[in-house]
C-alpha cells in the first residue's frame, strides 16, 4: 500500500500518484501545480543539505542514502556538492538548482556576482553555462561575461 507523503489541497499525494478530485476548479488546479513546482525545487536542496548534515554528524553514508532515497550515487553526489558549496544565503529561489550547480565550484564572491546577474537579467542555464565556461577557460572575473549579452544597439547588458 502506498504511503501518503505530502498534503496538497484536497488531493491525495502518495509515493506513486497524485489523486485530484474531479470537482477541483481550474484555480485550485493551478495552485496544486505551483506547490508541486516548489516541492520539486525543494527536494534537491533538501537532499543535499540532508547528506551534508549526515556526513558532518555521522560520517559518510552514501549507501544508506541511496537506499533511503532511491536516488543514484551520482545524483546524490551532485546534490550534496552543490548544497555544500553554495551557502544558503547565496541561493536564489527564482533560479534553478542547475544555475547554482554551474557556479558551485567558484569562489563565493564570484558565485554571488553571477547569481545576481543571472537573476537580474533572467539568464537561462545555457547563458549561465556559457559565462561560467568562459571564466574557467580564460581565468577571468565574472564581469568578463558582460560582453556576451550586450545589446549592440543600446550597449546595455542583457
Amino acid at each position: 500500500m502506498e504511503k501518503q507523503i505530502i498534503e496538497i489541497e484536497k488531493c491525495k499525494a502518495t509515493t506513486i500518484s497524485l489523486e485530484i478530485p474531479e470537482n477541483t476548479t481550474f484555480d485550485e488546479w493551478l495552485k496544486i501545480g505551483e506547490k508541486l513546482k516548489y516541492a520539486y525545487k525543494f527536494t534537491k536542496w533538501a537532499v543535499g543539505d540532508w547528506l551534508n548534515f549526515g556526513e558532518r554528524k555521522y560520517g559518510e553514508m552514501f549507501a544508506q542514502a541511496m537506499d533511503d532515497t532511491g536516488l543514484e550515487y551520482h545524483t546524490l553526489q551532485n546534490y550534496k556538492y552543490v548544497s555544500g558549496h553554495v551557502q544558503i544565503s547565496s541561493r536564489r529561489d527564482n533560479l534553478s538548482f542547475s544555475h547554482h550547480a554551474l557556479v558551485a565550484a567558484l569562489p563565493q564572491q564570484d558565485q554571488e556576482e553571477l547569481l545576481n546577474k543571472a537573476e537580474e537579467l533572467g539568464w537561462t542555464r545555457a547563458e549561465m553555462r556559457a559565462c561560467v565556461m568562459g571564466l574557467r577557460e580564460e581565468n577571468k572575473a565574472p564581469e568578463a561575461c558582460n560582453h556576451l549579452w550586450m545589446c549592440k544597439q543600446c550597449g546595455k547588458i542583457k
